[in-house]
């Protein structure tokens, strides 16, 4: 099976590499670089479950969508799936045209995910470019405080605040606060953390 999966994978111009066992997939991808791709596991595989590989790839490897393939499929394990991060659960025996769909849309679902990682790794690049002082002005300003309001907590003054507020929308990438600040929300980057917040 895992053969023709890959036969059929290359044949439609997509590179494709199989693996025996989820443990030997999981010691590969210690050397993958984040891009873009689809993992196809099948639930019952020698060694790691296909399951607890779904669970160790989505903490991993988030651009990463899975499809999980099974003999045995039933409700339970469907929802186990899902809530684990595949994006489909295919039972066996399926059509080839059904597999494919499904990588289609897992490319498709990876190429995002991708674009919003090197995103976000480029915000929080840009974050740490910030000055301590810039920093500090950042997170009164997507707070909704006012410049005066600033120019008082900071002991600075307005002037100060206009140089600091330019040259953090410059550092940032962005024209405005308003397309700063969903910038950091469709990142999910809290300035007052540093850091990301966790996905809902």
């Amino acid at each position: 099976a895992r053969m023709s999966v890959a036969a059929m994978v290359d044949s439609m111009g997509l590179k494709c590499q199989g693996f025996a066992s989820c443990d030997a997939f999981l010691e590969y991808m210690n050397r993958w670089v984040v891009g873009i791709g689809v993992a196809i596991v099948d639930v019952r595989m020698k060694g790691t479950s296909g399951l607890l590989a779904l669970r160790q790839i989505g903490g991993r490897f988030p651009t990463l969508p899975v499809v999980m393939v099974t003999a045995y499929a039933d409700v339970s394990m469907a929802i186990e799936a899902m809530e684990a991060g595949a994006i489909s659960l295919l039972e066996k025996p399926y059509r080839d045209n059904d597999l494919w769909e499904l990588i289609v849309r897992g490319m498709t679902t990876s190429e995002t995910r991708f674009r919003s990682h090197l995103e976000s790794t480029d915000l929080v690049h840009r974050y740490a470019a910030l000055s301590i002082s810039e920093a500090e002005v950042l997170k009164l300003l997507i707070g909704g405080v006012a410049n005066k309001q600033i120019a008082h907590a900071c002991e600075i003054s307005l002037r100060s605040v206009d140089i600091r507020r330019k040259g953090i929308l410059e550092k940032m990438g962005t024209s405005t606060v308003a397309e700063l600040i969903w910038k950091l929300a469709r990142s999910r980057f809290d300035p007052q953390r540093g850091e990301f917040l966790p996905s809902p």
